[in-house]
């Protein structure tokens, strides 16, 4: 039996994991844009200097090898034909598999506003590599301006604030972390962010952004106010990767993949965990979605039973927060 997996981050490596276990003797292949194996939910470690990159990892050194796993790193999916039972990889290369899962996750999401196309001071912050563009840039930039005060957006912001910079976030919503926090638990976090240098924008948005030979020098909020910034980062959502399957019959509706409690798709032998159902973009959902494919990959009746998409844990700035429903 060939395995091969899609993605190499919560769901993906945790269901390779559980293939092995299951399956000692059968063939198990990784297919990544990732380079490394790395934890997303604490990318901003490294930005503040606390983690390298080998501390980033959720996995034992020697993982791909003792679990026998071909990983295929730094290559692009780009197709798939499920009547060959086959993927097609950007280096025109293609993979046969028996049994695929995929867990290709989400990307970060740039909204249309006036003067971003085209931006070579945009990152988003998602990926290993966002976080290496912003170290790049760090020392030849004086103000950030943070879009989104989501999760992803005060990561951001933590890893920023002892860097010396003029540090704006910028959040539609009418407080911090809108969809964790109330009022008063979102209050904690903004006075005490506001007290590190943390300038924040509430109920507001960027209108348009001034961009000149493909450099943003500056982005007028909705309320008209202007901000200077030589580096923004979109931190405005997530949309899954599934432009790969466009053509394909694997269905999916106007958020991402569709996928059963047992991470089974509208195709027999096709399986799907993670972040690419832009339904619960958290890690622990993640995780066992992709141990609860592996075990159905397997031939082991297994269904995905627990609800960890209405919990959320935070600790930004030693202020442990838990958010429930």
């Amino acid at each position: 039996m060939r395995f091969v997996i899609i993605g190499a981050s919560a769901a993906g490596i945790n269901a390779a994991k559980k293939l092995r276990e299951l399956n000692p003797n059968s063939e198990i292949i990784i297919i990544s844009k990732d380079k490394d194996i790395y934890s997303r939910c604490i990318l901003y470690h490294h930005l503040k200097g606390i983690r390298d990159l080998k501390k980033l990892s959720f996995v034992e050194d020697n993982f791909i090898e003792k679990n026998k796993i071909e990983w295929i790193k730094g290559r692009e999916v780009i197709g798939i034909n499920t009547k060959l039972q086959c993927v097609k990889l950007d280096n025109d290369n293609e993979v046969k598999y028996d049994k695929l899962l995929i867990a290709s996750g989400s990307h970060s999401f740039i909204p249309k506003i006036d003067g971003i196309d085209g931006a070579k001071n945009l990152v988003g912050f998602r990926n290993f590599e966002d976080v290496e563009k912003i170290e790049e840039m760090l020392p030849n930039i004086k103000n950030i301006v943070i879009m989104g005060g989501g999760l992803v957006g005060i990561d951001a912001a933590a890893g920023l604030l002892h860097k010396d910079k003029n540090l704006y976030l910028v959040e539609m919503g009418d407080r911090m972390l809108p969809l964790q926090l109330d009022n008063y638990t979102a209050s904690v976090y903004e006075k005490a962010f506001e007290k590190e240098g943390l300038k924040q924008y509430y109920s507001n948005g960027i209108a348009s952004i001034e961009n000149i030979d493909g450099t943003i020098k500056s982005v007028t909020l909705k309320s008209g106010e202007i901000i200077p910034c030589d580096l923004l980062i979109s931190a405005a959502g997530i949309r899954a990767n599934i432009r790969f399957l466009e053509g394909s019959e694997v269905a999916c509706d106007n958020k991402g993949l569709l996928f059963n409690e047992k991470g089974e798709t509208n195709i027999s032998n096709i399986y799907g965990a993670g972040d690419v159902s832009g339904k619960s973009p958290i890690w622990p959902v993640a995780v066992k979605e992709g141990i609860i494919a592996a075990y159905n990959m397997s031939g082991l009746n297994k269904d995905m039973d627990d609800f960890f998409a209405s919990k959320a844990t935070m600790n930004f700035l030693d202020i442990p927060t838990m958010s429930l429903g």
